[in-house]
């Protein structure tokens, strides 16, 4: 899996506060609470970890055709997304 820098600059701008928490995004995909299919691509994984009480960091990774993982998106949500198929645990 990886992450490039413009990648990490689209997800900092729009979502500033994950600045600097690359680290975190990193933690997420590699110990996820909850791993899932997404609803809408289904070549992708969304990837939860639980940060505070009520707040989740929501790692989207998509797969090229040789499997090898990519960063898409990440962002803080309250939930877990309707409609996705578990995957893991």
């Amino acid at each position: 899996m990886f992450l490039t820098d413009r990648r990490w600059d689209h997800i900092t701008l729009g979502h500033p506060e994950l600045t600097g928490n690359a680290a975190d995004v990193r933690a997420t995909v590699e110990g996820a609470e909850v791993t899932r299919r997404d609803v809408d691509y289904p070549d992708r994984e969304n990837h939860y970890r639980r940060l505070r009480d009520h707040l989740y960091l929501k790692v989207c990774v998509g797969y090229d055709a040789r499997g090898v993982g990519f960063v898409i998106t990440a962002h803080p949500t309250p939930h877990l997304k309707r409609g996705e198929q578990d995957l893991w645990p």
